[in-house]
């Protein structure tokens, strides 16, 4: 007769241990089995049902249009393998291969995450925290720069999400951002993440966009900065970002790192920015006859607001697929924001004699001296070039009649 055992408490206890184990990896294994794409996007499911950037996928997916990213770097994720991101171009001090914490390669992520086919201009102009004293030149000479550079280059969009240089008269950024509007490229800036303290004098800049965080229910973020300079509303309350890898350990050179796969949960200004910076690159892949100020008068009339603005979310939270499909806002010839110089084409070489009146007169009168003294100093030239040519006649002619 055949004897049946049955188990004991050990081999219940066994088989109880292997599926809780089975449970516990069961979403790191999902994790790995997804593209990081994939794994992204369904993460942040509510920031791109929001703004219905699916719906705009339809249209397009940002091929051919540029974001140029000022921050501190992107580090390496797997997240930005296959994507087309440029060499960065570095415009603070210190060695070039110092790199920043992953603040960067968040911000270049959340663009990407709304127009994953646009192309990322990498900028370094922010230092990390941890570098020596000597080697924070972050400010306003690297700001401006980059905002050159990135006009100069074929950028469409300029994001900014970070607080103010350290050394910034502002002055200097706005005859920046003047030339980046002049020449039809949006800039986009992190309204901050404070509702008390705002991040950067900039944002009182006419002719930018000022980006406030909305949260999931489609409010404001808590802790969202909110005032007059707000433009528009994204996603701001917490989401999953990548975390960028880098080894700052000697704090000057970059150690060649494998590309992190991590990521985590974070809220921020920071990432609200680069959601309509997505925005703006798949109307411009789009569109390929849309000039700036179009792009801007677009993204207002089809915000959630409409039309309507308030201190919390501006003109409203940005609509991804009204923007780019919209076919019935009137056309403008002018920035509806306004121009960082104050009136339009101050930055162009042809238009340089109308900044001021007072100013035209100075420079002609400057021309108009100059000119009188280069005459005089010709006529003189003249004169002294003719007594030295007669003087040598005289000299030869005695000569001869003395031989």
């Amino acid at each position: 007769m055949t004897t049946t055992r049955r188990p004991n408490l050990l081999t219940y206890a066994a088989l109880l241990l292997a599926a809780l184990m089975l449970v516990a990896v069961t979403p790191g294994i999902a994790k790995a089995q997804q593209s990081p794409d994939e794994y992204l996007r369904e993460q942040n499911e509510w920031v791109w049902k929001q703004i219905n950037a699916d719906k705009a996928w339809e249209t397009t997916k940002g091929k051919g249009a540029t974001i140029a990213v000022l921050d501190n770097g992107l580090g390496l994720h797997t997240y930005f393998e296959g994507k087309d991101i440029l060499e960065p171009e570095h415009f603070r001090g210190g060695d070039p291969g110092t790199v920043g914490n992953g603040h960067g390669g968040s911000v270049a992520a959340a663009a990407l995450q709304i127009a994953p086919e646009a192309t990322i201009m990498p900028l370094v102009t922010n230092a990390p925290e941890d570098l020596p004293e000597e080697l924070k030149t972050y400010g306003e000479s690297a700001v401006t720069e980059a905002i050159y550079y990135a006009v100069d280059n074929g950028a469409n969009v300029i994001n900014m999400s970070f607080g103010p240089p350290v050394d910034t008269t502002q002055e200097k950024v706005q005859e920046a951002l003047q030339y980046a509007v002049d020449r039809g490229v949006v800039t986009v800036i992190a309204a901050g993440n404070d509702p008390n303290v705002k991040a950067d004098p900039i944002m009182a800049t006419d002719g930018v966009i000022v980006v406030s965080g909305s949260n999931p229910q489609g409010t404001i973020w808590k802790d969202s900065w909110r005032g007059e300079e707000v433009t528009l509303a994204a996603p701001g309350d917490t989401q999953t970002i990548v975390e960028s890898a880098f080894d700052n350990s000697d704090k000057n050179n970059l150690i060649d790192p494998e590309p992190s796969n991590d990521y985590r949960e974070s809220p921020g200004t920071s990432l609200s920015a680069p959601t309509v910076a997505g925005v703006l690159a798949l109307m411009f892949s789009a569109d390929a006859d849309l000039d700036g100020n179009n792009a801007i008068e677009r993204l207002i009339k089809t915000a959630s607001g409409n039309g309507e603005w308030n201190p919390e979310l501006g003109y409203g939270i940005v609509d991804a697929e009204a923007a780019v499909n919209a076919d019935n806002i009137s056309p403008v010839d002018s920035n509806p924001l306004g121009y960082p110089l104050g009136q339009a084409g101050l930055s162009l070489e042809n238009d340089a004699s109308d900044i001021s009146e007072s100013g035209t007169d100075e420079s002609n009168q400057t021309s108009s001296s100059t000119d009188e003294s280069s005459m005089i100093r010709i006529w003189l030239v003249a004169v002294a070039a003719t007594l030295l040519a007669a003087t040598v006649v005289a000299f030869l002619i005695l000569r001869r009649k003395k031989a």
